[in-house]
Formats: C-alpha cells, sequence, structure tokens
C-alpha cells in the first residue's frame, strides 16, 4: 500500500449511508477471489509443489488453460462446495489415470509403483477415488442417472475401462457404492464446470484427427448444466455425513432442461455479439434478450452483470445494484464463471465495483464523486473496497 503523502492525506469522501444489497463472500468464496489455494487443503504447499515442478503438468495445455491451472480449480471448487477433504483430493488429481473421454494419463492405474507415488502425495482414501474416476467407465453411472433420474441405492456394478485394470481386479466389472458413485458424479460437476467452453482444447483439438473448430474460439459459454444438475439431484441422497450438500443449483434440488439452458445461452450470447455487430442492437432488446436468459437459466450470474451496466447507463442506480447483487449472490454459489472470457475473480469484482458507482450515484453523489476522491482527484482505491464492504449483508 502506498504511504500517506501531504497530497493524499484527507479526510475520506463523504456519501450517503449504503443500503446493504450485496451478499458477503464467504470465506471459500474469497479464497477463490484471491486464489489462496492454501485454504482449500492445509497441505497446499506441498501440492503446489508438485502442481509446479510436475513437468507434464505444468505444460500440458488442457480444455481453456494449463492443466495445472484446471487441477488445481478443480480442487478449490470440491473444496468450496463443501465436498469432504479425500473428494477435494481426488479433484486435484482426478484425470491422473485419464478417464472415459479424457485419453491422456499422468500414471498408469495397472501399475503398482505409480499408485504407490499418487497414494504418496494425497492420501490412501483420495488415490482410491482416483483410480475409480479413472480406471472405470463413469459413463454408466451418469447413463444410468439421465435415464432414471436416480442412483440405486446398492450401487452400481460397472466395467472397467481398460482390460489391464480388469485382469488385475480378476473381473471384468466392479461393484461401485452408492456414495463412492455420488463422490465421483459430484468431482466429474467440478471437473466439467471449471473447463466448460465450447471450444475444448483436449477435447475438440487433441483428440480430434481433423479438428473442425479453432482454439479458443468465441469463448462462448457451453451447454452442460441441463446434465451437470441431474447428476447432483441424484447423487445428493448419498453424500457421505461429513459433506456439506452443495450450493449449486438449488442445493442440488432443481434441474435444467437441455432446451432452456441452450436457449439461454444463445439470447445471452447474441447481445454479446452485438457489441460488435455494424447495427448494434438497442439497449431494450438487449435488456429483453438478458432478462429471458436469466429466467431460463437462473444460475448464472453474467447476464445480470450485463443488465447492471445498461441500468446504469440509463441512470436506474437502483436496478443496477439490485443486479450486481443477483449476479453476485449466483457467482459466488456457482463458484466459477460461466462466461469463461473472464476469469471468476474478474467477473465478481468488476461487479462489485459497477455496484459501489451505482450505489453513490443512487444516493445522490455527482459523477465527478462516483468513486471516494482524494484531494488530488484520484479515486482512493482502499475506501473503494471499504464502501463496497458496507455494502455487503
Amino acid at each position: 500500500m502506498v504511504p500517506a503523502t501531504a497530497d493524499s492525506a484527507h479526510t475520506p469522501s463523504t456519501a450517503p449511508a449504503p443500503t446493504k444489497r450485496l451478499p458477503k463472500p464467504s470465506p471459500m468464496t474469497q479464497a477463490l477471489i484471491y486464489e489462496r489455494w492454501g485454504h482449500f487443503d492445509p497441505d497446499w504447499p506441498r501440492f503446489d509443489a508438485w502442481l509446479h515442478q510436475t513437468q507434464a503438468v505444468a505444460e500440458f495445455g488442457h480444455a481453456r488453460a494449463t492443466f495445472r491451472e484446471h487441477l488445481r480449480g478443480t480442487l478449490a471448487l470440491c473444496a468450496a462446495w463443501g465436498l469432504p477433504q479425500a473428494a477435494c483430493r481426488a479433484g486435484l488429481l482426478h484425470t491422473a489415470y485419464s478417464g472415459d473421454l479424457f485419453y491422456f494419463a499422468l500414471a498408469r492405474s495397472e501399475v503398482a509403483e505409480d499408485r504407490a507415488a499418487l497414494r504418496a502425495l494425497v492420501g490412501p482414501e483420495a488415490e482410491r477415488l482416483v483410480h475409480l474416476f479413472g480406471a472405470v467407465h463413469r459413463g454408466s453411472i451418469m447413463d444410468c442417472i439421465l435415464r432414471t433420474g436416480a442412483l440405486p441405492a446398492q450401487g452400481l456394478e460397472v466395467r472397467w475401462n481398460r482390460a489391464t485394470d480388469a485382469a488385475i481386479a480378476g473381473s471384468p466389472t466392479v461393484q461401485v457404492t452408492a456414495q463412492d458413485c455420488a463422490l465421483l458424479m459430484f468431482i466429474t460437476v467440478a471437473d466439467y464446470l471449471e473447463q466448460a467452453v465450447a471450444s475444448n482444447a483436449w477435447k475438440d483439438i487433441y483428440q480430434e484427427q481433423t479438428p473442425a473448430s479453432l482454439w479458443p474460439g468465441s469463448g462462448k459459454p457451453a451447454t452442460c448444466f441441463h446434465w451437470l444438475s441431474k447428476l447432483c439431484a441424484a447423487s445428493r441422497p448419498y453424500l457421505p455425513q461429513d459433506s456439506q450438500i452443495p450450493p449449486i443449483f438449488a442445493r442440488c434440488t432443481q434441474v435444467l432442461s437441455e432446451e432452456t439452458e441452450t436457449q439461454a445461452r444463445d439470447l445471452y450470447w447474441s447481445v454479446v455479439q452485438a457489441e460488435d455487430a455494424p447495427d448494434r442492437m438497442d439497449d431494450g432488446e438487449r435488456l429483453e434478450r438478458l432478462q429471458a436468459a436469466a429466467r431460463l437459466n437462473p444460475f448464472v450470474g453474467e447476464p445480470h452483470v450485463l443488465m447492471a451496466q445498461i441500468a446504469f447507463r440509463q441512470g436506474d442506480y437502483q436496478a443496477a445494484v439490485t443486479h450486481c447483487g443477483q449476479a453476485l449472490d449466483k457467482l459466488y454459489t456457482l463458484g466459477t464463471a460461466w462466461d469463461k472470457r473472464i476469469g471468476f475473480p474478474g467477473w465478481c469484482t468488476f461487479t462489485r465495483l459497477v455496484a459501489l458507482r451505482a450505489s453513490r450515484r443512487a444516493g445522490g453523489a455527482q459523477p465527478s464523486n462516483d468513486f471516494p476522491r482524494m484531494p488530488n482527484g484520484l479515486a482512493h482505491i482502499d475506501e473503494m473496497l471499504a464502501e463496497i464492504q458496507a455494502l455487503e449483508a
């Protein structure tokens, strides 16, 4: 922080007392915004060293970033949602033994030495979940849920992905308990949400003989909530007692249809694309489409961020603050960005600043003073953040 000088020392600028309209980020959400990965596991320094020192993790380009960033983000999401520590650590290494669709691996599931090395890193229970995640056909569990809407209380008999694992087990299949199925599904949800983009490098580029798309594509959000929400709803009853119910999808009680999710995404994206169109869409049409997108997919905050900006420039400052509050509530709940052109911290911090400006304008501040000002005319960032915190419930 820059020390106060004769020029900068001052009495904080005054503004009308703020009304508490913004949700307060939880400690877990603050850790996501600050990227304080150590908040998610007491052994983080050891995991962080492994992520940076392991060349295959640091240099492999994943869906939208490096493999290191994806693995780190998956652990953080699992922890932010309140999953047990072993499941969170399994999120860190979830595709170490590859998977149903992911044809790359850090270790060999059939080699005892490889398994022992990963067991030493994350612990036996986490490694066991990692082994199940990559070695068994998780698609069978997902198919059962999507077909029936439920998980059987007795679990499922699932085939191995590779003959080598089946040979070690002495059977082509393995019985997976309902609890293990549930944990595998929630790790899967975190895995997908962390990387959900329309043009996915490992899936759409590396594993295609002649890729049809150019990475990174337009940045359009992927459509996956319709099936991820079903996995959550079916898995919720079988989480272990030491697990919280993840807050996503109304605490895993609501599901989306593919049709409504796609309509919401396309309406939102039409507004985004209009920014570069020769005949730009007017604000009335923008608002109508964004409102419809928010109704159709009530679990994403980004449409509200755009609506807040439109309300601000129309002078409807109370509506802008309201939209910011709705956006933040949904962003904090999901724990990751839906529109991944911007990362989660960027969406959250931008939205909080829009809320601050709108709040001050709603209270009568003039445009020249819609941020706290020092005598030299500069906006004081520490005071801005203090006022944002005062707006939080």
